[in-house]
């Protein structure tokens, strides 16, 4: 992303928001801010998307909170067309933006394309690109920094959907026929 696109991400405080909370009835608790940059995305902990307008005051964020809110933001104006590829050799292709939340992304796209991946943990499924693993959000950013092409606005690689301490053979023979 140039000098230019990169936008601060910038929380402002408004006036009586109901998303204030007094520090005595929730000591473990922080006020939420509304969001002025809207290249953001929140998302539960179920990771549905939240609109950017929900009223956040009747949720409980804190050290001691089960609450959890994911914000995302693009890292650039890129759009990532993946192939997925997993066990039986059928492609999947999705189309992606270039957020701080694109590996994880994939991660949930695998699981629902591959029904192998189903009963999987997010965290349990990784990539392969060119027998070289993307095993987090670090390597598959680095993966896209490295095929990015100045002036692109899209990017297109295979990944092959992979699941981390199993073997091809018991993952073969856990499918249904």
């Amino acid at each position: 992303m140039s000098n230019k696109e990169k936008k601060e991400f910038e929380f402002i405080e408004q006036p009586g928001s109901p998303n204030k909370r007094p520090q005595d009835s929730c000591p473990n608790s922080y006020p939420i801010k509304i969001a002025k940059n809207k290249n953001i995305t929140l998302f539960n902990e179920s990771l549905k998307r939240l609109d950017l307008k929900t009223n956040l005051n009747s949720l409980y964020v804190g050290k001691d909170s089960n609450t959890i809110i994911i914000i995302r933001y693009l890292l650039s104006y890129l759009s990532i067309n993946v192939n997925l590829k997993f066990v039986n050799n059928r492609k999947e292709e999705c189309m992606i933006k270039y957020t701080t939340g694109s590996f994880n992304i994939l991660q949930i796209v695998a699981k629902s394309k591959f029904e192998s991946l189903a009963d999987c943990k997010l965290n349990d499924i990784y990539f392969e690109h060119q027998g070289k693993e993307i095993g987090n959000a670090y390597y598959f950013e680095h993966l896209v920094e490295k095929f990015k092409e100045e002036g692109k606005n899209e990017l297109s690689f295979d990944l092959k959907a992979l699941i981390r301490n199993q073997n091809l053979l018991s993952i073969r023979s856990s499918r249904k026929f």
